[in-house]
């Protein structure tokens, strides 16, 4: 289906049939649109489909989904001001990742013309090193003082407006230290009164911030959590990382992992897939002769235990 979506697109761009184009575009999901751009032959192409995305939410979770080199190349002519606008309604962590994909001038030049709270929560991200905890985590998350009794909090929930990403009500000291977490169904099976200290979970799976994101995603895995928490080295809660972000980690080292085995560096995947056939064979002929020899190796052994093999085949 997907290679029909995209030859139809193809033919659309050649002729010029924006319209139809663009009637096609708003009728799929934007993680569809993302890998249709990524499959595109050339950067105008992209730019010209991106702005046919309406409206500019569904345009701002397109470019969420984008790889890294599609966002460089798709936002390359467009004002800085006009970025700043379309990532505005992004939960702050894809706003980061948008912007890392960008040169740190143009980052900078978003970064001024956003509002300064926003800001502010982008630039704590941007400090951290590139596929870390701290780096994919999310400062939109939900915690409470462990004073707070049950009916508060249900009311606190109920008020507020950054609720995508609450599966856990973390519970913090007076510090804002993390102390403990609990479900939303344990939030609802108590009574009113009840404080939330006497009825969370005190031994908290969590990961610093300069956790390795493939170590988060095995201990999401291994735990089966919607969300990890994130603590720096005070164990003062900074933020949480979703399962949606832990699915876009484990694509990623399995892509990297397909590559490494056939003997392409991920670094070197777009570059092999834009050379001449001598460069390519030239990249590839070490590791499938080093594949051949390791597949021609057996033959010898199994040749010389042939009448014992026959013997206990099973």
């Amino acid at each position: 289906r997907f290679d029909v979506i995209l030859d139809s697109m193809g033919r659309l761009l050649r002729r010029g049939a924006i319209g139809n184009l663009e009637r096609m575009v708003s009728k799929m999901h934007p993680a569809d649109v993302a890998k249709v751009l990524h499959h595109l032959n050339s950067a105008q192409e992209k730019r010209t489909v991106f702005e046919l995305i309406k409206p500019d939410g569904t345009k701002a979770q397109v470019l969420s989904e984008m790889d890294e080199e599609d966002i460089g190349e798709t936002l390359t002519d467009v004002p800085a001001a006009d970025i700043a606008m379309l990532i505005r309604d992004l939960p702050d962590d894809d706003q980061a990742y948008v912007l890392t994909c960008l040169s740190k001038e143009r980052s900078q030049d978003i970064l001024k013309l956003m509002k300064p709270e926003d800001s502010a929560e982008v630039k704590d991200l941007l400090q951290y090193e590139s596929k870390t905890a701290g780096a994919i985590m999310t400062t939109e998350y939900f915690s409470l003082p462990e004073h707070t009794t049950a009916e508060e909090a249900i009311h606190k929930l109920q008020g507020s407006k950054d609720t995508g990403n609450v599966f856990y009500v973390y519970v913090t000291d007076k510090d804002e230290k993390l102390v403990g977490v609990l479900s939303l169904r344990q939030l609802l099976q108590v009574s009113p009164h009840t404080r939330l200290g006497t009825m969370i979970k005190r031994e908290v799976i969590s990961v610093a911030t300069d956790t390795d994101q493939e170590e988060v995603a095995k201990l999401v895995g291994r735990y089966n959590l919607l969300a990890i928490p994130v603590v720096d080295r005070d164990n003062t809660l900074v933020g949480i990382i979703t399962v949606d972000d832990v699915v876009d980690i484990i694509h990623d080292a399995a892509t990297e992992d397909m590559l490494k085995m056939s003997g392409t560096q991920i670094e070197e995947e777009d570059v092999l897939m834009h050379s001449s056939v001598f460069q390519t064979v030239r990249h590839r002929v070490p590791w499938l002769l080093t594949n051949l020899i390791a597949s021609i190796i057996p033959g010898p052994v199994l040749s010389f235990f042939r009448i014992r093999i026959a013997e206990v085949a099973v």
